[in-house]
């Protein structure tokens, strides 16, 4: 696995091996904007704090995207 902070995105590269081909996989994951990480109590509270912080960064841009489906 290799990442990279580029352009204020944390960019991931994590690459398998398809036993059956024989050819390597690549999957990317780029983070929209890194934040500063937040400290908790609890584990709990840290996960609930993800979790909403999540989906209403996604509400947020779904409300900007329009559906392509």
């Amino acid at each position: 696995m290799a990442n990279k902070m580029y352009k204020r995105r944390l960019v991931i590269a994590a690459t398998t091996l398809d036993k059956d081909t024989g050819k390597w996989i690549a999957r990317v994951t780029i983070s929209h904007t890194m934040y500063l990480p937040l400290s908790f109590d609890t584990e709990q509270e840290a996960e609930a704090f993800g979790l909403k912080f999540a989906t209403d960064y996604i509400d947020e841009r779904d409300e900007k995207t329009p559906d392509s489906f």
